[in-house]
C-alpha cells in the first residue's frame, strides 16, 4: 500500500466523532477532519480531542500522518521513538501524539499495534 491509497482510506475511515482511545486511555476524539491546522500553517488535517475538555486537542496535520505512515513498514515499526526523532516538540508538549496518529492508522484498518505499543501496516 502507497500513501495516497492509504490517505484515501483514511478520509473514508474516520469520521468527526470517532473514538480513538487505546486500552490505556479515554476522551480521544476526532472532533474534525479537513481542518486548518494552525500550528501547521493552516495545513488540512484532524483535530483531536485529548482529554475530558473539547478544549483539550492536538492537530494531526496530513504531512505528519504521511511522514508517520512510512514507518509503519519498517521492521520496527511506527513508534514513539520515530516520532521523536520528526516530532520531538510535539511530544513534548503532549506525549498521546504517537498514538493517536497510530489510533488513526488502527481506526482506518490500515495498521495494527503491538504488545511494545509500536504499529504495523497490516
Amino acid at each position: 500500500m502507497d500513501w495516497l491509497e492509504a490517505k484515501g482510506i483514511i478520509a473514508s475511515k474516520i469520521s468527526e466523532g470517532d473514538t480513538i482511545n487505546t486500552h490505556n486511555s479515554q476522551w480521544r476524539k476526532i472532533l474534525s477532519k479537513e481542518q486548518s491546522c494552525l500550528r501547521y500553517k493552516g495545513e488540512e488535517g484532524f483535530i483531536v480531542q485529548i482529554g475530558k475538555k473539547p478544549t483539550s486537542r492536538v492537530e494531526i496535520p496530513w504531512s505528519m500522518l504521511e511522514k508517520c505512515f512510512g514507518a509503519l513498514s519498517e521492521e520496527d515499526g511506527y513508534s514513539g521513538a520515530f516520532f521523536k526523532d520528526h516530532y520531538a516538540e510535539q511530544q513534548k508538549t503532549h506525549s498521546c501524539h504517537v498514538h493517536v496518529v497510530g489510533m488513526i492508522f488502527v481506526k482506518a484498518g490500515i495498521a495494527k499495534i503491538n504488545m511494545n505499543r509500536s504499529y504495523f501496516l497490516i
